[in-house]
């Protein structure tokens, strides 16, 4: 349990009670000390831990980083909190290759720090999108959960194979893209490529460009591209070619 990443937790999130949760991640934060963070201690710091930025002084090496599964490592950072005196600690936790790369040494990350332990530390590569809240019902189950999506989706829309994807249903996460006017959105999607036997139904978190709301409307197609049939975390909106140029 404990050295399940973000995206595993967003996966749970809605099925697990936070008791249950509490119980399930027991062995983490008693036995290991939390290290890596554990499923509960992170929606614990996202809703009551205090923001603040830390500097990657030490990041793993690439040697032992993989692109295919989540990764787990320490990294060496100082922290500044608004009206306190900086402090290094070090940070055990899951990340994702396109994450480390944000967590080299001399840059910059949010993060968030429990405010009764300074020492406990989760660290929120740029992009980190909010938690989707947590939804009852029975409808639901774990092929149909929200996914997290943190990832610069570039590459994948330069190299990545192509669909045309149908939008279900669409719904604002509160949320701006860093640095920009441009909101997430959770998106309920069908997909189909040419070379595909079959369509398959993803959701995720993506950035929307201001001013192109309507793009994902129900009903609406959209211009996607992907490197896994059904893998969320391997499918990105190609902007340009939805808006025929008009958003990047």
């Amino acid at each position: 349990m404990a050295k399940e990443g973000r995206r595993k937790w967003l996966n749970r999130a809605v099925n697990l009670e936070r008791t249950a949760e509490r119980i399930a991640d027991l062995p983490a934060n008693v036995v290991g000390r939390g290290r890596p963070i554990s499923d509960s201690a992170k929606r614990a710091l996202y809703e009551n831990g205090v923001s603040a930025v830390a500097t990657v002084l030490k990041a793993p090496s690439k040697h032992r980083i993989t692109a295919i599964k989540e990764n787990v490592g320490r990294f060496t950072v100082r922290v500044e909190i608004s009206g306190e005196q900086p402090y290094e600690t070090d940070v055990w936790q899951a990340f994702w290759e396109d994450e480390w790369k944000q967590m080299q040494p001399g840059m910059e990350v949010d993060c968030k720090v429990d405010p009764e332990n300074h020492e406990l530390v989760w660290l929120m590569p740029t992009g980190f999108q909010e938690p989707a809240k947590q939804v009852k019902g029975p409808a639901l189950n774990l092929e149909g959960v929200f996914r997290d999506r943190v990832t610069d989706s570039s590459e994948l829309i330069a190299n990545g194979r192509r669909a045309t994807a149908t939008v279900l249903s669409s719904e604002p996460m509160g949320k701006k893209a860093p640095g920009t006017d441009d909101e997430f959105y959770l998106l309920d999607l069908e997909l189909n490529a040419e070379d595909e036997p079959r369509s398959w139904k993803v959701s995720f978190g993506m950035r929307v460009p201001k001013g192109g709301e309507e793009m994902v409307a129900e009903g609406s197609e959209l211009q996607v591209a992907f490197a896994a049939v059904g893998d969320p975390d391997r499918t990105a909106v190609d902007w340009p070619a939805t808006s025929r140029g008009r958003f990047s």
